[in-house]
């Protein structure tokens, strides 16, 4: 008899081999890539194939990403016996076209199949009714959007998710058959489950004002039991859903319960997805979520929520905007069931309101236990899950409404007192002395109840923001912000969190709204400073610096282009169907070309011609109303620009091809006039440039590319000089240079405006905030400011000189970038040093400047207080040096046992004493002392033991180091390295794991201990503890106090940066595209720096709004 395949088991043993082999891949250790066949070891049959596929994935994903991929044949080889994995995770990787499927027709052949309808439509792709061709089966066909094809990454985790889905073999969960990709798209193959969703019947019950009957609810019961015996089953393998809600709960036509769409929420990003499809997921998603914790319980909640919609026909909450709904569901508890249907059972109510706790730990355990409490209703049993007796729902309402029940309490009291002083009037003085006593005391109760209520709803505030403004759409939460203003006789509640939030959300007068407008283009003037933005109201002509409207013009619906002549007396406007010109001054249309185009026309500096499609390539006369086709362009050409003087003219001959030349008199160019043809079409589609803009002195071209990013060539040789794939989570719609031609400027529908180093390729800053589709932007007064228009009509000023909230460096176009160590500020507060495996180089935060300052073989120096020595380590090397003289104080003495660089890792391996006489190191299992540095260095080891330390700090004053070990802290006098304290932690188990981060508060009064998802704080005189914050996410990595102890920051492995304050814990988390390995805060406490796992360097700056304000 075959053993069935246990999927948990495979997924517990195959997860741990990956990410060591994942880690081998980024490492190299030795420089060498790491041996696939090493990792496959002694694997047999079919865990072998399925170790194999998920290794040969990994490998192929890092292939594609250092453009190292040796070819399908060589794989064939090297793995003889692998020929169908091969074949399947090359395809995956590597999808042959990037074209979107807009939707298949009936009967057209994609791949295997034939499809015969579309039976659905969502965010995530498209589902049809299809035939696979040679089984002659019925399948459902889930085709997923371009976005998952067009991302390398993505792809690599869609097929690895896809294959562990493909595992889960239950009898409630839609098996998929195949997955794959055909004719450009990425799709899986399910079973074909005849019937409709559960929010298809949830929509026509509650359409019908219908009750469900006792039979109804019975059935529904046992439904939602077998979907969450599914989840169970796929929990026990690993697996997490994160999209359950009713659309994802198939019915078929015998009444069976199916679970599907497993593990597509895990490639899901928001970029992926439409408004309503958010809209619609938020509803089902745990509180927890918002600050990057997902897991298990999560899909109870989203279980118990789904229960709830189909028992009571409503929505969950209500339909509002992406924020607000956030806030409904992290901080409103859902109604109980029988207030809304009456005749609910009371056990069936305790069953919901317990699988929808907002707090994890007292929702059902595991969705097992959630199935067997449905079990026991529909047996007629008792359910486990803990109702709420009279005493508990009291205080748990006066809990919620302190401010109600104190004045009730206050009313009780007064008629008790009245009795009392009725009966008994010789005890009048003394019961009314009481009874004051009593009253003050719950007004000051219920004063601080509100004061904790207050703070609740500022943290809820700024986790939303701080959530929303990650995804770009900042516009809507400045009314969020602005709530927390000062008022009068309340306290200011705003930390650092709110000021880096109004930075990177922006500044209301920097913002113009356009009613009923669409911003589809904009234009700065240099000569009057003036600025035209262009949108369904026709076009507005605004000053600069007033934002006081100048004129108005409003012939146009859909304006595509504006452009002010050199003079700013008149416009250029490119529309649906012509290019006109129109005077400033007066509004009158001066000239007129009939021409259907997209691409942007633009004067000639002759100011008498104008360079458009006609739909060739061609210059119009607006003076004579000639056309003059351009010599050697195509006439089915795509597009054309010129340089500022007109000298160089660039023409997209076809999609890829860009040919610029010289342009001299119009009467002739003299010589060859061609300089330079640069062909990007063949290679990779998705680098293929699509629309292109000539620099402003034509040495360089930009050109946009299919994969939402751009490529930079030198017109003389054509060389590249600079590139980025996916530089926006979406299509870019307009680049624009700078005057000086430094820097390019790309608008995208992502909502994003972002500024690039047009040499290098590195993002120089993101400028966030608008609502909708950002369509143009522009710089303006030189490169001292930005304008920016989106589709909703918002127009943004962005001040460049003014330092942005939010900065990040993506740590250089280097093609093996290796892990980011630390991050320090210089002494001057300007620049940042970023300090990796391979090198470290200076930031200047205050404006674009990176420089790598790494020497050969480079190095990281930690310099001592008074600034006489330095720790010196390179990836061979560790040295004391004598600043004064340059000598090595070590002299090549000591010898870590191990990397040097490591010593450094996350920051945490080296300190020096405050006044320099002293400098501690820490390995993985060692720690050593070092002084007595005027008479030759003594090294002295701290513990012999070799146990291996998480975590050290030194005391502020110098007196005392702390370990963190697997038993707890080891506190030890700093000069003899006697032990004086052992303290034990409340978390046991503490360190066996993950290292520990620990951080002496400026003041040197309070210990910071941050470890898996807690936050610990002590009191530094006895080591007793002060608070024990729990906080969202699995693992604090690192963390450190702001120099005024107000705030605690940590980094987590999630990849989000927390805020906690030190008495109320939580206040915000930060989104990260990176896990960050190092943190520090400047002089001031007003920016927090940053390194990421790459060597990429972040920025969060609250220096700008404190400036403004103050």
């Amino acid at each position: 008899m075959t053993r069935p395949i246990d999927p948990g088991a495979w997924l517990s043993k195959i997860d741990p081999i990956c990410e060591r082999f994942e880690e081998a891949l980024v490492e190299r250790p030795g420089g060498r890539a790491p041996s696939l066949e090493a990792f496959l070891g002694g694997a047999e049959g079919e865990f072998r194939r399925a170790l194999f596929e998920e290794l040969l994935a990994l490998e192929v994903y890092h292939a594609f990403q250092d453009d190292s991929f040796p070819g399908i044949d060589a794989y064939l080889v090297r793995f003889p016996g692998f020929e169908s994995e091969v074949r399947r995770v090359v395809a995956a990787a590597s999808g042959a076209s990037v074209e979107p499927v807009p939707g298949l027709a009936p009967g057209t052949k994609f791949g295997h199949y034939v499809i015969k309808q579309e039976i659905g439509r969502g965010g995530m792709g498209v589902v049809y009714e299809a035939r696979h061709d040679t089984l002659d089966r019925d399948v459902a066909l889930k085709v997923l959007p371009d976005e998952i094809h067009s991302h390398p990454q993505a792809r690599a985790r869609f097929a690895r998710e896809a294959r562990a889905i493909a595992r889960l073999h239950h009898s409630s969960i839609v098996p998929v058959f195949e997955f794959g990709a055909a004719a450009g798209a990425h799709y899986f193959a399910m079973q074909l489950i005849e019937g409709g969703s559960l929010g298809d019947q949830i929509d026509l019950r509650s359409a019908a004002s219908a009750k469900l009957d006792e039979a109804q609810v019975r059935r529904l019961c046992g439904q939602i039991a077998d979907i969450a015996r599914a989840l169970q089953f796929a929990h026990d393998a690993g697996i997490v859903h994160r999209d359950v809600k009713p659309s994802n709960v198939l019915i078929d036509s015998a009444g069976k319960a199916w679970l599907v769409d497993f593990g597509v929420a895990r490639v899901e990003a928001s970029d992926l997805t439409t408004a309503e499809d958010l809209l619609g997921t938020i509803r089902y998603m745990p509180p927890e979520r918002f600050s990057g914790v997902s897991g298990a319980a999560g899909d109870v909640y989203s279980l118990g929520v789904t229960l709830f919609e189909a028992l009571s026909l409503r929505s969950a909450f209500g339909e509002s905007s992406a924020a607000e709904l956030m806030r409904e569901v992290m901080h409103t508890d859902l109604p109980r069931l029988r207030s809304l249907v009456p005749g609910a059972s009371v056990d069936l109510d305790t069953v919901v309101a317990c699988a929808t706790h907002r707090d994890p730990a007292r929702r059902y355990p595991t969705a097992a236990a959630l199935a067997d409490d449905l079990q026991r209703f529909l047996n007629g049993e008792p359910v486990l899950a803990r109702r709420q007796g009279g005493v508990e729902r009291v205080a748990r309402w006066v809990g919620k409404n302190r401010g109600p029940a104190a004045i009730i309490g206050l009313l009780g009291l007064l008629v008790m007192g009245t009795t009392l002083l009725s009966s008994a009037l010789g005890a009048k003085n003394r019961k009314i002395t009481r009874l004051s006593d009593d009253v003050g005391q719950l007004l000051d109760e219920s004063e601080e109840a509100r004061g904790r209520l207050r703070k609740e709803l500022y943290t809820a505030d700024m986790i939303v923001c701080a959530f929303e403004a990650s995804r770009s759409q900042g516009a809507s939460l400045a009314a969020l912000l602005n709530r927390w203003l000062p008022k009068a006789d309340l306290p200011d509640l705003r930390g650092w969190e709110w000021f880096v939030l109004r930075s990177i959300i922006g500044w209301d007068e920097d913002r113009l709204w356009f009613r009923n407008s669409s911003g589809k283009c904009v234009d700065a003037c240099e000569a009057t400073g003036q600025v035209a933005v262009g949108g369904r109201s026709g076009i507005t002509i605004l000053n600069g610096t007033t934002r006081a409207v100048v004129a108005q013009i409003m012939e146009f619906a859909h304006p595509r282009s504006v452009r002010f002549d050199a003079s700013g007396d008149r416009i250029l406007v490119t529309d649906m169907n012509a290019v006109s010109v129109y005077s400033i001054r007066t509004g009158e249309e001066l000239a007129r070309r009939e021409s259907r185009t997209y691409y942007p026309a633009e004067w000639h500096p002759d100011g008498q011609r104008v360079v458009f499609m006609d739909p060739a390539p061609s210059f119009w006369n607006v003076e004579t109303d000639a056309v003059e086709r351009i010599p050697g362009a195509e006439p089915t050409a795509w597009g054309v620009h010129q340089s500022r003087d007109g000298a160089r003219l660039a023409v997209l001959q076809a999609p890829g091809v860009m040919r610029v030349t010289r342009m001299g008199p119009v009467e002739s160019t003299g010589g060859d006039p061609l300089i330079r043809e640069i062909d990007t079409a063949s290679g990779d589609p998705g680098r293929v440039v699509r629309f292109m803009r000539l620099s402003p002195n034509g040495e360089k071209i930009v050109g946009l590319t299919r994969d939402d990013g751009f490529r930079v060539f030198r017109v003389e040789d054509g060389v590249e000089i600079a590139s980025q794939s996916h530089a926006h989570r979406s299509a870019i719609a307009m680049v624009r240079w700078s005057p000086d031609g430094r820097w390019v400027v790309t608008a995208a529908t992502d909502s994003m405006v972002k500024i690039w180093n047009a040499d290098t390729g590195e993002l120089v800053r993101e400028l966030r905030g608008h609502q909708g589709n950002a369509r143009e932007a522009c710089f303006m007064r030189g490169a001292t400011s930005v304008i920016s228009t989106c589709e909703l009509g918002d127009l943004r000023f962005w001040d460049l000189t003014e330092p942005a909230g939010r900065l990040q460096w993506n740590g250089g176009v280097t093609k093996h970038r290796r892990k980011g160590l630390r991050v320090e500020w210089t002494s001057d507060d300007e620049r940042l040093v970023l300090h990796s495996e391979i090198d470290f180089v200076e930031w200047d935060v205050g404006g674009p400047g990176v420089r790598r300052v790494g020497g050969g073989e480079e190095e990281v120096r930690l310099a001592s207080p008074d600034g006489s020595r330095a720790l010196l380590i390179s990836p061979s090397r560790f040295a004391i040096l004598d600043l004064a003289t340059g000598k090595d104080l070590l002299d090549g003495r000591f010898d870590p046992g191990e990397r040097p660089a490591d010593l450094l890792l996350a920051g945490s391996g080296a300190r020096w004493a405050p006044d320099g006489e002293r400098l501690y190191a820490t390995g993985r299992d060692h720690a050593w002392i070092f002084d007595e540095f005027e008479s030759g260095v003594r090294i002295r080891p701290i513990l012999e033991s070799g146990e291996p330390y998480h975590g050290f700090d030194v005391r502020p004053d110098g007196t005392e180091i702390v370990l963190a070990r697997i038993d707890g802290l080891l506190v030890l006098d700093a000069v003899s390295a006697k032990v004086v304290a052992r303290v034990e932690l409340p978390d046991r188990g503490y360190g066996d794991t993950y290292n520990a981060s620990l951080s002496f508060d400026p003041a040197g009064q309070r210990l910071l201990v941050s470890h898996r998802s807690r936050v610990m704080i002590l009191d530094a005189r006895d080591y007793s503890l002060l608070a024990n914050f729990e906080g969202d996410a699995d693992e604090h990595q690192v963390s450190c106090w702001s120099p005024d102890g107000e705030r605690i920051a940590t980094a987590t492995r999630e990849g989000t940066i927390q805020l906690f304050d030190p008495e109320d814990g939580l206040v915000v988390s930060f989104p990260c595209s990176e896990v960050i390995h190092g943190l520090s805060w400047d002089a001031r406490g007003r920016r927090l720096a940053g390194i990421d796992i790459k060597g990429g360097g972040h920025l969060w700056n609250a220096a700008t709004a404190m400036d403004r304000e103050e």
